[in-house]
């Protein structure tokens, strides 16, 4: 069977925590299936593949976003018996399939991450690196004797609490902290490339419900008030808010509302369908517009790295860009 890429790239390249302090956390259970941001069905060829497709070619990029060299080696043997690497794939796709799945699309996105950085010329300075991981060894230090009561040598501590030794460990940390630098920052300059609509929503299950809302806003009604108390979608808290969004990013039946409508006007109600086939009807005010800008990444490199220090890059940002990935890249995650 196929899994649709866009669940699985909710931990992309681990990029919203260190290796140290926290596994990524999973997104919201509706997010990824409401129809706001819908993923579309993941077929063997996707209908926006046309829009643009990357193509990915081993050696693009930085050469820690490679695949890993492949072969079927043994990995482990009992008496004559060997154990090979497909077999202990193939026991943990069966047993702890979701892992499975995130850590494919982990490697999947770092090839794209990889060929978009290099044709654009995105870097981050080893001193930056240097600076970060310094920090992160002081910390873990500090840990590792508050949780012992002793100076405890970091080797020994980070075998037992990761099962890595010291020189492999700051390898991957290395890796993982380089890939989300790079990765804020295209996401950062892709924004700034294409056209995106911010609005607020409000999402309902019944029809009814939905226009007699509608009404109520016609009759001057505050539509994040409305939206706090009858929205079924994650942003309710937040008065219907949601992040500026790609086009590509959008359920086809928003889309076509959302991209056409002036700042400030509100839209009828809207009937999409979310990836599982249910019903949702939608209303949505425009609230702001960001036209894309024909300009080169060295020209705001350094906006860009600023940006970054003063408003981190949040989770819509993340999961929005994921769906663009998936619309325009011919990625496929198969398993069985």
């Amino acid at each position: 069977m196929k899994y649709p890429l866009a669940l699985c790239l909710l931990l992309l390249v681990s990029c919203r925590s260190s290796p140290v302090w926290g596994e990524v956390e999973e997104r919201e259970s509706e997010a990824p299936i409401d129809p706001v941001v819908e993923s579309p069905p993941t077929t063997s060829e996707s209908p926006a593949a046309s829009v643009r497709s990357i193509d990915v070619h081993r050696g693009d990029g930085p050469d820690f976003l490679e695949f890993p060299k492949g072969g079927d080696a043994v990995v482990a043997s009992v008496g004559s018996e060997d154990l090979r690497k497909s077999q202990v794939y193939d026991y943990m796709l069966q047993t702890f399939p979701e892992k499975v799945r995130s850590s494919i699309a982990v490697m999947l996105s770092n090839r794209v991450l990889a060929v978009e950085v290099a044709k654009h010329g995105i870097r981050v300075d080893e001193d930056e690196i240097d600076r970060w991981w310094a920090s992160q060894e002081k910390q873990m230090r500090e840990r590792a004797r508050l949780e012992t009561g002793r100076a405890l040598d970091l080797e020994t501590w980070l075998l037992r609490k990761t099962g890595q030794g010291l020189t492999e460990y700051e390898r991957v940390a290395r890796n993982r902290e380089r890939s989300k630098r790079l990765l804020s920052r295209l996401v950062r300059y892709q924004e700034m490339l294409e056209d995106r609509v911010r609005f607020r929503i409000i999402s309902l299950t019944d029809p009814v419900q939905a226009r007699k809302i509608r009404g109520m806003l016609e009759d001057g009604a505050d539509f994040a008030a409305l939206a706090r108390t009858y929205s079924i979608h994650p942003s309710a808290e937040n008065g219907g808010l949601m992040f500026p969004v790609w086009r590509l990013a959008l359920n086809p039946a928003l889309e076509r509302v959302a991209f056409d409508l002036p700042v400030g006007s509100i839209s009828p109600v809207i009937e999409a369908r979310d990836a599982v086939g249910r019903r949702r009807f939608q209303i949505v005010r425009i609230v702001e517009r960001h036209k894309g800008r024909k300009i080169s990444y060295r020209d705001v490199e350094d906006e860009i790295i600023h940006g970054l220090t003063t408003r981190p890059m949040s989770e819509d940002e993340w999961y929005m860009w994921q769906l663009r990935v998936e619309r325009m890249t011919k990625i496929r995650v198969q398993g069985r």
